[in-house]
């Protein structure tokens, strides 16, 4: 497989094309900025072309820091990479980065092209690129990992050759990845002595958690006094008799019911007494308010013809009638107090008496069983 072409297209117009000759290509320039001509930008674009992550175009790999010109640059424009490479055939592999909007975010989103074929998901032109172009279709090592070896875009891992990938892949790992690169014949017993392997590695950790530091000998001589004890308390239950034990619950909860029953009445009792004493207050101070004057007074000047002695005014009459009525409002509102403590202290006899009944049923079914 050859490079042969990487361009970036910028409103279908090439911005920059870089041609790759057969054998090794160097990327460069004579003057003082030698350095700063987009090298590991042209890598990240051929390793994004073959089905990297989009974000490694604008990302460094090594401090994770973001170029937010280009990103900003390859997400808001109408920006497409499109790489060539060849065995037999040439292959043309095209994708481009854009925005869209989802409900209440923005997310990035990818498109790509295969030899002419659309392609609208990533792990969709992971696995054509890896299938058409390379004709690889194991599941493990995955395509990225093998990609990863030819496209190396960090300083950790492009100066090491051998242990490209980060430092907790194992050299298991690297055996696997390298008989694959290399075409090993015995490669798929080799998974399967890796796998046994893992296995009892996995088995051997399990088995250090459980022991705990411990030998199996003592643990078994302590399942064996364990054993012991468990044989003595269940001949120790069936030595006990529950019948009585269960009668005397019984009864108990029968009280407990009972008390329970007759606090709840005097509840509902003094609640509905508490009602109706907060009425006969509203109505007492509605008659203070709401006394009708004309009937008031023709009362007054009628009991004037009956009895011309009458001392008191009508002023004096309709006080004396709000001074009654404010007086029995008064005396209701006294009588609300003492209703209202002694509902609060039945309620909380009432909960307690519950919270035994509870306690009691809880016991009875622990000992019947």
């Amino acid at each position: 497989m050859q490079l042969v072409s990487l361009k970036v297209f910028h409103n279908n117009i090439v911005v920059r094309e870089v041609k790759f000759k057969s054998g090794l290509n160097i990327i460069t320039n004579s003057g003082i900025n030698g350095n700063q001509i987009g090298k590991s930008t042209v890598l990240r674009a051929i390793s994004f072309c073959l089905g990297s992550d989009a974000a490694y175009l604008w990302k460094d790999p090594d401090n994770k820091s973001e170029n937010l010109d280009v990103k900003r640059f390859i997400l808001k424009e109408d920006v497409l990479f499109e790489l060539k490479i060849k065995d037999s055939i040439t292959h043309t592999l095209k994708r481009f980065i854009y925005e869209q909007q989802q409900k209440n975010r923005i997310v990035v989103k990818t498109e790509g092209w295969i030899n002419d074929t659309h392609v609208t998901s990533v792990s969709g032109y992971k696995k054509e690129v890896a299938k058409s172009i390379f004709n690889y279709t194991q599941e493990q090592p995955s395509f990225n990992t093998i990609r990863s070896k030819f496209t190396r875009t960090n300083r950790l891992t492009s100066n090491n050759s051998l242990n490209y990938l980060d430092v907790h892949t194992s050299i298991t790992d690297y055996t696997i990845i390298y008989s694959t690169l290399f075409g090993f014949a015995g490669l798929k017993h080799l998974r399967e002595e890796i796998n046994i392997k893992n296995e009892m590695d996995r088995n051997t950790r399990r088995s250090d958690a459980i022991l705990n530091g411990r030998d199996l000998i003592e643990i078994s001589d302590s399942i064996k006094n364990i054993d012991s004890q468990i044989e003595y308390y269940n001949n120790e239950e069936s030595e006990i008799d529950l019948t009585a034990i269960q009668g005397k619950v019984l009864e108990q909860l029968r009280e407990l019911r009972k008390q329970t029953s007759s606090i709840s009445n005097e509840v509902a009792s003094l609640e509905t007494r508490l009602v109706y004493n907060n009425r006969t207050i509203e109505k007492y101070r509605e008659n203070q308010v709401n006394i009708d004057i004309d009937l008031v007074n023709d009362i007054y000047t009628e009991a004037i013809g009956y009895i011309p002695s009458v001392t008191k005014s009508l002023e004096e009459t309709i006080l004396f009638h709000n001074a009654i009525f404010r007086e029995k409002a008064i005396q209701s509102e006294k009588r609300n107090e003492i209703l209202s403590r002694e509902l609060k202290l039945k309620r909380e006899i009432l909960i307690e008496n519950i919270e035994k009944e509870k306690k009691e049923i809880k016991n009875f079914l622990v000992k019947g069983n």
